[in-house]
């Protein structure tokens, strides 16, 4: 019988609410770690309850599917090797399906979303970066990353849904959270997007009212403090 068939779920130490299948957890929760520190950074919530707070449980299931590199989907399986995720062209691969997860939880389409970005040069000409073109087609380009294909775009340009709002939507995401757009005007405008975009929709940690001091003023308008 197959390693990957007799695999057990794995919990990880690091995260709460993060378990895998096939893979070492140790690997995914390196692959993580970034996002941990990146969402913490804006919610107020520890690196290791961050993602749970966000994304709720998380189960990565790797199935064997020969030695054609890594895929994977937004419901979190994914199909090759185990050492595949150590490959770097596989690097923030497992963030990009958070990506899919993240909007998917949210219920948003296209038209909420508002991601037609883009910029104008010096010359004064309109350059575009992510949305849709003159004639109302979703058209992505690769301005604003290091270079195209692996591992800044993970869903590549020969695929057949590459020029999708979700595809680059989860790629953007990945690279914000990675920290890997250009220091040029089309990184700061994708990545920018992507960090207003996602400080709107992320859960904030809440103060705990009870361990802070709540004044109010009585009739006479003495101070009172409430422990």
């Amino acid at each position: 019988m197959s390693a990957f068939m007799t695999a057990l779920l794995a919990t990880s130490v690091v995260f709460t609410g993060v378990s895998a299948e096939g893979f070492d957890i140790q690997d995914v929760e390196r692959e993580l770690q970034p996002l941990a520190e990146k969402l913490s950074d804006i919610t107020g919530y520890p690196e290791s309850e961050v993602l749970y707070e966000v994304f709720g449980e998380l189960n990565f299931v790797l199935a064997e599917k020969g030695n054609y590199g890594l895929t994977c989907w937004a419901w979190l399986k994914c199909y090759g090797n185990p050492d595949d995720l150590d490959n770097p062209l596989a690097h923030g691969l497992l963030i990009h399906e958070l990506g899919h997860r993240f909007i998917k939880d949210l219920h948003l389409g296209f038209k909420d979303l508002d991601m037609n970005n883009g910029y104008y040069d010096e010359w004064g000409n309109y350059i575009h970066v992510t949305g849709l073109d003159a004639d109302g087609n979703y058209l992505r380009t690769n301005l604003g990353y290091p270079h195209g294909g692996r591992p800044y775009e993970q869903h590549g340009v020969l695929s057949g849904d590459y020029h999708t709002y979700g595809e680059d939507f989860a790629d953007t995401f990945m690279n914000w959270a990675l920290d890997q757009c250009t220091d040029d005007e089309a990184g700061r405008v994708r990545c920018g997007w992507m960090d207003a975009f996602v400080r709107d929709h992320v859960p904030y940690k809440q103060p705990d009212l009870s361990m802070k001091k709540i004044a109010t003023r009585c009739a006479s308008c003495e101070l009172i403090t409430i422990e």
